[in-house]
């Protein structure tokens, strides 16, 4: 796969996140690692829950915050590929011509902001000795 084409997406169910205002918290359920993520890092990482490559978003990203496109296709490809290091996403195909983009939930009209991520390892300990990990399709709390 090229890394201009590649589509990523949220490497689910082992990562989960909540966004709340404009920072998502992101949890690796394995490592019990935890990200804050912000700046358009939430809009980006909530465009990537539906499958998104580097291209679309750092177009779709411009549009939104009238942005120069060469700064933020540099912010976008650097934080894509943190968000890989991390295995906070995984690479699931090459994007054709042919290939919808997805509707993202409609955010923008405000100034550029680059991609932020933030890492904490403090909590790993506490955050997999949790019972939720304990979880099956029937969910948590349930009767045994």
């Amino acid at each position: 796969m090229s890394a201009d084409n590649t589509v990523y997406k949220i490497n689910s169910p082992r990562i989960i996140h909540e966004t709340i205002d404009r920072d998502t918290v992101v949890i690796d359920t394995e490592s019990g690692v935890y990200f804050n993520i912000s700046g358009s890092g939430t809009l980006l990482f909530q465009m990537l829950e539906s499958g998104a490559d580097v291209a679309h978003l750092s177009k779709d990203l411009t549009s939104r915050a009238g942005a120069d496109l060469a700064t933020v296709q540099q912010d976008v490809s650097a934080f894509v590929a943190r968000l890989l290091a991390e295995e906070l996403i995984v690479a699931v195909a090459e994007a054709t011509s042919a290939d919808a983009r997805p509707e993202w939930r409609e955010i923008g009209g405000e100034a550029y902001e680059p991609p932020v991520i933030q890492k904490f390892t403090d909590m790993a300990e506490l955050l997999l000795v949790d019972p939720i990990h304990e979880v099956d399709e029937r969910g948590w709390p349930h009767k045994a």
